[in-house]
């Protein structure tokens, strides 16, 4: 069984780099061998739409022998989502310069089938570095659980 189940974040993180980072409160314990599907949600803002962001999903140890993602992003208020999709837990989803408000919500579905126990934990970062970084905000939350 993995350990993660509902996390929430009440410290902000910020991160100013165009090399993914861990995210430092969304982390989970995986079992060789079983299933385990989940959302993140993340509330941030972005100091300049330029640096754009990106997350994938290879800040652990575990291994996959599936994984599939989806990636919503809904920024500076806009109705318009855009969606992403990775199939490999060190594929990144970004976002292109540009696409970034001041204030954004990423909604990550995901699903993976471990394959060597270990830790599982998304990473994020810019993809320019045009600005101030990108702040991970209170109240962003995790949910994951183990599959029948």
């Amino acid at each position: 069984q993995q350990t993660s189940g509902l996390k929430y974040r009440t410290a902000t993180q910020t991160l100013d780099s165009t090399t993914l980072t861990a995210d430092d409160t969304f982390t989970a314990t995986l079992v060789a061998g079983r299933k385990y599907s989940g959302i993140a949600v993340w509330f941030g803002t972005i100091g300049t739409a330029a640096d754009g962001f990106q997350i994938d999903f290879n800040g652990g140890t575990a291994t996959a022998t599936a994984f599939a993602a989806r990636m919503l992003v809904d920024s500076g208020g806009s109705v318009a989502c855009n969606v992403f999709s990775s199939a490999a837990l060190d594929t990144a989803m970004t976002t292109t310069a540009g696409t970034v408000g001041t204030t954004f919500t990423v909604i990550a579905y995901f699903s993976i089938t471990c394959n060597a126990a270990g830790t599982f934990i998304p990473k994020f970062a810019k993809i320019a570095d045009a600005g101030t970084g990108v702040i991970l905000g209170v109240g962003s939350f995790w949910f994951m659980e183990d599959m029948p």
